[in-house]
């Protein structure tokens, strides 16, 4: 099996799906293309990619007019989706961990120990997730 390389709509897709989760997008919040693609400094094609991807995850939808929303979320649908996307990232960890060379894991140790520090002195569990 080969490694599949990030592409734009991932990056863009996995950015809108944090903002969903952590609230920073709202049921009901219209996502526009071109707002999106000036965002990410990409054109109209991969930010179309991601809002697909979503729109396939239940995390968007499409109104009458063929525009994006956030989708309402349920709580078992949010469980499900929690539940995906905690095996998907333990999965990207381990994988990401054993293909590290020995300086990269280093410092993911000594990115990982700072924060931890930085959230036992100042307590704010935003920093330590926003990693």
């Amino acid at each position: 099996m080969t490694e599949r390389e990030t592409t734009q709509a991932d990056t863009i897709r996995l950015a809108i799906e944090s903002e969903i989760f952590n609230g920073s997008l709202v049921p009901g919040t219209s996502l526009e293309e071109g707002r999106l693609a000036a965002r990410f400094g990409v054109s109209r094609t991969p930010v179309r990619e991601a809002i697909t991807q979503l729109v396939q995850a239940g995390l968007i939808s499409k109104s009458a007019h063929r525009r994006a929303v956030v989708s309402e979320l349920d709580p078992g649908t949010l469980l499900d989706l929690f539940e995906a996307l905690s095996e998907l990232e333990g999965s990207a960890a381990f994988l990401s961990t054993t293909r590290m060379s020995q300086p990269e894991k280093k410092r993911l140790v000594a990115i990982h120990e700072s924060a931890a520090d930085n959230l036992r002195n100042q307590g704010d569990p935003n920093d330590y997730a926003k990693l």
